[in-house]
């Protein structure tokens, strides 16, 4: 009697189980709502407003260890299929209605929940982490996109963290300029964190401004003008704080600055960690050598990927930088980082123990290169 062969193809593929998970993108506002629950029931109450950055900085790296890496990249088939419908969309533009109403409610937390002046600030770190791993990253997706209302929703995720400059200054300047001297957002090799911080900050700022102040001169138009992107989200983020102030006092404002203080500090930790020590070469003619894969730093750990629209395949990103998240493809030439971005996040803040890990792998990918 024939043996029956059974077929290896599974029973789900991984396109299925990601569109899935990419659900996990969303679910870090789930860990505030969990450390207050879980701080009422505790004599430690402090303390568990340090819960999201725990399992942020600690869980999941390790799951990412324990879960694996994902390499798959769509046929154009499956491209097709994952191009359609409007599921991909919305899941980074649901993002918009939920900072809302958990910025509204964080603050009302901190200002009514009976916590220690180290309780207070352990909230405001969690509230701006989980601001920047969600709404920040959810606003890189959708500022990419060709859509006017996209970008828009793009701005006012930004804006919410005081970061409204990042939406001009990354695609007119970071992603011509990356992996040059040029670029604010692009570390030297042996340039520490803590020396990278400030000036990616104030360039990022001033180039920002600077773009628009010439593209608006371009069209005949002045600086102080209501078609200015850099003063429209900088007024939103103004907005934002006079009403938190009017609501909540100085309170308020200490909060939602704070806030957005720990959300940046985490957004510039990941612009480090994506070009650190890469650079791209100087033609004959003086000009640079176009941006290619060598260019960004990578990790395709399953777990991570969803909770980032898979960020952290980066060199693809820079390929086409309005392909969407769920396109993005895994590039076995471009350099990889030895963890995920929430692990190397942590090293990057002991700036010798990040030269030790990533100055041999800038050298190996520069010899390559």
């Amino acid at each position: 009697m024939q043996s029956r062969v059974e077929s290896s193809k599974p029973l789900i593929s991984i396109f299925s189980l990601r569109r899935i998970f990419y659900l996990l993108a969303l679910s870090p506002y789930l860990l505030l709502y969990l450390s207050v629950f879980l701080g009422q029931q505790s004599e430690f109450q402090n303390l568990w407003m340090l819960f999201p950055c725990a399992v942020i900085f600690i869980v999941i790296p390790l799951l990412d260890r324990l879960i694996g890496l994902d390499h798959a990249n769509p046929d154009e088939n499956q491209k097709k299929r994952l191009n359609e419908g409007f599921w991909f969309t919305m899941l980074p533009m649901l993002v918009l209605p939920l900072q809302g109403f958990t910025l509204i409610w964080a603050i009302e937390v901190f200002h009514t929940l009976d916590l220690s002046p180290g309780g207070k600030l352990a909230w405001i770190i969690s509230v701006g982490v989980v601001g920047s791993m969600v709404a920040i990253n959810s606003a890189h997706e959708l500022i990419h996109r060709r859509s006017r209302w996209l970008q828009g929703t793009g701005g006012l995720l930004l804006a919410s963290m005081s970061y409204g400059s990042f939406k001009t200054e990354h695609i007119l300047g970071h992603h011509q300029n990356v992996a040059t001297p040029e670029d604010a957002s692009s570390a030297e090799k042996g340039q520490s964190f803590y020396l990278f911080l400030p000036q990616a900050i104030i360039r990022n700022i001033c180039c920002a401004a600077k773009i628009e102040k010439e593209r608006l001169a371009k069209e005949g138009s002045g600086f102080w003008n209501r078609e200015n992107e850099f003063l429209i989200w900088s007024s939103v983020s103004f907005l934002i704080a006079c009403m938190m102030t009017i609501a909540y006092g100085f309170s308020g404002l200490v909060f939602f600055l704070g806030q957005s203080l720990f959300g940046i500090f985490l957004l510039e930790t990941v612009n480090y960690i994506e070009h650190y020590g890469l650079r791209r070469k100087t033609r004959e003619n003086g000009t640079f050598e176009p941006p290619g894969p060598e260019h960004s730093w990578n990790y395709s750990s399953f777990l991570t990927n969803m909770f980032l629209f898979q960020l952290q395949r980066h060199s693809d990103h820079h390929q086409k930088a309005n392909r969407r998240y769920q396109l993005l493809r895994h590039l076995h030439e471009a350099p990889q980082l030895p963890a995920s971005y929430a692990a190397m996040i942590l090293l990057a803040w002991f700036p010798l123990l990040w030269f030790k890990v990533m100055n041999k792998r800038v050298e190996q990918y520069a010899t390559f290169s």
